[in-house]
């Protein structure tokens, strides 16, 4: 995935802006967020590089942003989307 949904991006950094300590960029958080989801690993073994948040800033990210009910508000937002300009009748 080399440039994340749109919707993503701006939820986050509107949810989050009140936020004083911002240790990684969020694009490199949700990097972090998206590999454990997909791979499954332990945070732990979360991989290290330009990419990649540490995995104590993910963490912390991860607990903010599901107290602030940000990820409430995508699911909610991803839902609402039309299905690929698809018409269902």
């Amino acid at each position: 995935m080399n440039h994340p949904p749109m919707i993503l991006m701006y939820t986050v950094s509107n949810f989050s802006a009140g936020r004083t300590s911002r240790n990684a960029p969020y694009r490199h958080v949700l990097n972090s967020l998206l590999y454990i989801l997909i791979t499954g690993c332990r945070w732990c073994d979360l991989p290290h590089g330009d990419v990649w948040a540490s995995k104590s800033s993910s963490h912390r990210w991860l607990k903010r942003w599901r107290d602030d009910g940000t990820f409430e508000y995508i699911q909610a937002r991803i839902l609402a989307m039309p299905c690929g300009g698809l018409r269902l009748r």
